[in-house]
């Protein structure tokens, strides 16, 4: 048997759930690290040496679906990890450029801005992913409550106007 027939079958059993759960064939991995690294699906089924449709095929797949999202979660790990390092350099920097006011530091703060800005936007997705992660339970107490419960509650307790009857309501819902 021929190398490339052995590995369709093994797709074929994969695909057909023969496999252990989250393994994938050598052309899946080839697959998905060459999406990680590409513009597109039609580039990475290229790099791959697969077919579009097997690669759109294979994007559907739950195993490849998985090896994806935990290859982007790595991702953005290890870019959090180094912009964390590069945050404490571009403080030390902004704490010379605020200290040194005769020099000019345009170029060296606009670095410094784009460091922490992106460093903010990799905490706010660690955070979110926390708290997607997180029981519904602990992120909203409220949730085990109806919308009528919800209701009832804030108008007993007189805070806010929820757009009732009162004089001074447009007919609107807020």
């Amino acid at each position: 048997m021929g190398r490339k027939r052995i590995e369709r079958q093994g797709e074929q059993m994969a695909e057909n759930g023969r496999n252990w759960p989250g393994s994938l064939t050598p052309r899946q991995q080839r697959f998905v690290e060459a999406l990680l690294e590409s513009a597109g699906v039609a580039e990475a089924a290229r790099r791959a040496g697969i077919g579009e449709r097997t690669a759109r095929r294979y994007l559907k797949q739950p195993g490849v679906q998985a090896a994806i999202l935990e290859a982007q979660q790595a991702r953005v790990e290890a870019l959090s990890r180094e912009l964390q390092q590069i945050a404490g350099e571009s403080l030390a920097v902004l704490r010379q450029a605020l200290q040194d006011k005769s020099a000019h530091w345009s170029a060296r703060l606009r670095a410094v801005n784009i460091a922490l800005t992106q460093l903010l936007r990799v905490m706010e997705l660690v955070d979110l992913e926390r708290r997607v992660q997180m029981p519904d339970a602990q992120e909203r107490p409220f949730a085990h409550l109806s919308d009528a419960e919800l209701y009832r509650i804030i108008r007993e307790s007189g805070e806010g106007d929820l757009g009732g009857d009162d004089d001074e309501s447009d007919g609107g819902p807020y």
